[in-house]
């Protein structure tokens, strides 16, 4: 029995759109759009602070729908991210997909959205 030499795995037809986020600011894309070997998380607060995690260090990632709240351990770093609608940014967490997450002030946040809001980011150093 010889194995095809056309065979494909079909990684490079995966629907990336399907899962992206539709904003972009000043041409960064907010999520990847192709496969990549480093993936990283960057963090965006509202005064123009910045912080990447590598996806690699990842550990564990719980949402509270209740509390409006995603709680991401890094090894480094444990992440609270309150917002609205978070269930959306939740599952693209699962699939690493999200580039960056910015987060702005509540009395911006639009009134009538189908997508998510992050309103907090708050991190807390792992001892």
């Amino acid at each position: 029995m010889t194995m095809s030499q056309d065979f494909e795995l079909g990684f490079d037809s995966f629907d990336a759109a399907h899962h992206s986020h539709a904003a972009e600011s000043n041409g960064i894309p907010d999520e990847y759009k192709t496969s990549s070997s480093v993936r990283n998380l960057c963090l965006i607060w509202p005064d123009g602070r910045k912080k990447f995690f590598n996806y690699a260090y990842l550990v564990s990632a719980e949402y509270a729908p209740a509390d409006g709240l995603i709680q991401i351990a890094f090894t480094s770093a444990t992440i609270m991210i309150k917002g609205i609608k978070l269930d959306m940014l939740y599952d693209k967490l699962l699939f690493h997909t999200p580039l960056k997450i910015v987060c702005q002030d509540e009395r911006y946040n639009p009134v009538a959205t189908d997508d998510y809001c992050v309103n907090e980011i708050i991190e807390n150093r792992a001892p």
